[in-house]
């Protein structure tokens, strides 16, 4: 839970390399914590690429990063989601070791996936 009066501004971006300006954006907008999540064409590599600028970009501001379960593909029309729990136990991991302070997950990401996630930061914290 955030504390009264905090503002989040919330970046969503289809490609790292955009996200400094848009960082700087909302740290000038006066956000006490920047964000991003769901890249429709983004790879859980990029993710921690975008992660990296997103926090240059933050100063000491907290990030958080919620990545979908990989680069959605469609399937007999339905929208599928490819990541394993260990690719993205993986990636939370590498998000926090860019200075990332909050992970999650956005599209395709399911139980299963934020369990292996959480105890993959936990592993880090310990």
């Amino acid at each position: 839970m955030l504390p009264s009066g905090n503002r989040v501004i919330w970046l969503n971006t289809g490609a790292p390399g955009t996200v400094t300006v848009t960082g700087l954006f909302a740290v000038t907008a006066g956000a006490d914590i920047v964000g991003t999540n769901c890249g429709t064409a983004l790879s859980l590599d990029d993710y921690v690429e975008l992660a990296g600028q997103l926090v240059a970009a933050a100063g000491k501001r907290p990030v958080i990063v919620q990545p979908n379960a990989g680069s959605p593909h469609t399937e007999n029309g339905k929208t599928i989601y490819k990541a394993t729990p260990e690719e993205m136990a993986a990636t939370a991991t590498r998000l926090l070791a860019t200075g990332v302070r909050i992970i999650g997950g956005c599209c395709g990401t399911t139980p299963a996936l934020l369990a292996a996630m959480s105890r993959a930061v936990r592993a880090v914290k310990a």
